[in-house]
């Protein structure tokens, strides 16, 4: 559509400066100090020439004082390089920006704008400030693209999904750390986020690297990938709270139904006493009951958390300790067990050289407490094997309440070389133990088979 805002005669003079002069592309522009334009624009519009012109100073040393002009003529390279791929979404702040990263000479003269005559304008105050974000973002990507000599350079996603997974990313990060921080976001979550903000950043700055893997899984086009992950992403996030809604509502449940059960034999009480109201003494009674009710239910959630907690922490200890035994049988070689209390970690290692290789890891539970026989009972400790599969020093592993005042079970090791198969054993203490008290004695423990 014609809009009547280019003056036709200064066609000839923005061309003439393509045609004798040494430069690339001649910009029109009504900006110049000595510009008669009388039409100026928009003062949003104006604004955001402004921000754009600044940040192209700012990147490649040039001062462009209108990069948004329409107005321009361009030398037979240009013509050649856009005819195969040019800008869309934003063309003469792209095109121009793309001219200045590839070294291309600019030059501005001044012309005359007249006041559109006609059709309507498509940016209006909103979009006006969503051009000035998005533009410098698609200016910026830009500068970062690497060249390649000799190839076309392929986009592998839109400029415009490159913008809003750049904003995204930044939205991302703040809400993480900021979740963080207030400790509102489980560390559980953490490697997830994590390789979700190495997965944006890779979608950006490696587009044939993304390009590369919608051709290998089948994808039409990257967006379409990026699409299918992020539905897998949220799917998974829906189902881990799932998890935790059920085993809460499983716990809901429980609760309801021994208060229905406590007012059942409440109503029961009232049929037989008649229709007669409560008495002060009989309100409180029964409030005393619901809140020991309630307690009873409460303390017998946790403990059966922590019974839940004690047999997988348990398991999972003596089990890893074995592997690292069989594998020092079977290897005929020494390994290292280091149980790393301080960073809930425990670590199977083996030395070479005097470097030492991790081979295998187990996370230690945070929802109880340990200690050991050491002198230091809290300490971190290094156990190494026999290449017949035992320990050089027997170890006992304690397992404690969160709280770190009751001691529940004992995993323990020996030193037998003699013996052919080396011995973990567990033990159960009859009743909880008092950390003070002196929980060596062996008439305080049964063992478990």
């Amino acid at each position: 559509m014609v809009t009547g805002q280019h003056d036709p005669k200064f066609i000839k003079t923005i061309s003439d400066v393509v045609l004798k002069e040494d430069i690339d592309i001649c910009i029109g522009t009504r900006y110049l100090d000595k510009s008669s334009s009388e039409f100026q624009s928009t003062f949003m519009r104006r604004f955001g020439k402004e921000v754009i012109s600044i940040i192209m100073k700012l990147l490649y040393g040039v001062k462009v004082t209108d990069p948004t002009s329409g107005f321009r003529a361009v030398n037979k390279k240009i013509i050649e390089k856009f005819a195969k791929k040019y800008p869309i979404e934003y063309p003469e702040p792209e095109s121009t920006s793309e001219m200045l990263r590839q070294g291309f000479k600019v030059k501005e003269v001044s012309v005359s704008m007249n006041e559109r005559q006609g059709g309507v304008t498509s940016i209006n105050f909103i979009k006006s400030i969503a051009y000035m974000i998005k533009v410098p973002l698609a200016i910026l990507l830009r500068k970062i693209k690497r060249k390649r000599k000799g190839s076309k350079i392929v986009m592998g996603i839109s400029m415009n999904l490159k913008i809003f997974l750049t904003i995204g990313i930044v939205i991302y990060i703040y809400l993480t750390v900021k979740s963080l921080l207030k400790n509102d976001l489980q560390s559980s979550f953490m490697t997830f986020y994590f390789v979700s903000t190495i997965g944006l950043v890779i979608a950006i700055m490696m587009p044939k690297f993304i390009e590369k893997m919608t051709k290998v899984f089948g994808f039409e086009t990257s967006s379409n990938m990026i699409f299918c992950i992020t539905i897998f992403i949220l799917f998974y996030i829906v189902f881990k709270l799932t998890l935790k809604l059920s085993k809460e509502q499983e716990r809901t449940v429980n609760l309801t139904q021994e208060l229905s059960i406590l007012k059942s034999k409440i109503d029961k009480m009232e049929k037989i006493e008649g229709n007669k109201g409560f008495t002060l003494i009989e309100v409180l009674v029964y409030m005393s009951v619901v809140a020991v009710l309630f307690t009873i239910i409460s303390v017998s959630v946790q403990n059966q958390k922590m019974k839940q907690s004690f047999a997988v922490e348990k398991r999972n200890i003596s089990m890893f300790i074995r592997k690292i035994q069989q594998y020092a049988q079977q290897n005929r070689k020494e390994y290292i067990l280091d149980f790393q209390i301080s960073k809930k970690t425990a670590f199977f290692m083996e030395e070479t050289a005097g470097k030492k290789d991790i081979i295998d890891k187990m996370a230690i539970s945070g929802d109880i407490s340990y200690m050991t026989n050491n002198t230091d009972k809290n300490a971190d400790f290094v156990r190494r094997t026999t290449n017949e599969g035992n320990f050089e020093r027997g170890f006992s592993v304690y397992l404690l309440n969160k709280k770190g005042d009751k001691i529940y079970y004992r995993i323990s090791t020996n030193t037998i070389n003699a013996a052919k198969y080396p011995i973990i054993s567990i033990y159960r203490a009859k009743k909880p133990i008092n950390i003070k008290d002196d929980y060596t004695k062996s008439h305080l423990w049964e063992e478990e088979l």
